[in-house]
């Protein structure tokens, strides 16, 4: 009885060795292919055009318990390329997770969720001063930036109309 059982477990062990192994092989050359981004989008706040700006205008605005200062800037060879610099005070720092900055040409809001028409500008990170492209649709007048909070999924209260140049106080 015993020899019985010992062969019967050496021939199973032996093609689990053999199938085991072809099977994972097969699984592995049969899995679908991911897509792969060949460059990822810069979201770190810099312009693409690193070049001398120009303040068109400096305004202090309160963004939920934060005070900021936000400066809209223009390129000095390209006056049609704009960004913005979003420069929190101290130590004041919006409440909210993983604070997203978006642009959108809307006159006002609407709704406590982000458009789908509205362009991402890039993620706003504690105290640390950034600057974010516009859009080419963005223009001085024209659109505003707004806060999303991503942890929350919630727009944070406030917001900033892009001002006409030489605003500024």
């Amino acid at each position: 009885m015993n020899r019985r059982l010992r062969n019967r477990h050496r021939w199973l062990t032996t093609s689990l060795a053999i199938v085991v192994p072809a099977a994972l092989a097969a699984a592995i050359l049969a899995r679908p292919t991911m897509p792969v981004m060949e460059q990822l989008p810069d979201l770190g706040g810099l312009p693409a055009y690193d070049e001398d700006m120009t303040v068109l205008a400096d305004e202090y605005v309160r963004i939920d318990t934060a005070t900021m200062r936000f400066a809209l800037l223009a390129a000095a060879s390209a006056p049609e390329r704009y960004a913005v610099e979003i420069r929190p005070q101290d130590s004041d720092v919006i409440r909210g997770a993983d604070v997203l900055v978006y642009w959108w040409k809307m006159p006002a809001r609407e709704s406590e969720t982000v458009p789908v028409n509205a362009h991402l500008l890039g993620r706003l990170a504690g105290t640390q001063t950034r600057r974010y492209a516009l859009p080419a649709a963005a223009r001085p007048g024209a659109g505003r930036l707004v806060f999303y909070s991503l942890g929350q999924r919630r727009l944070i209260e406030g917001e900033w109309p892009l001002p006409t140049e030489r605003a500024s106080r």
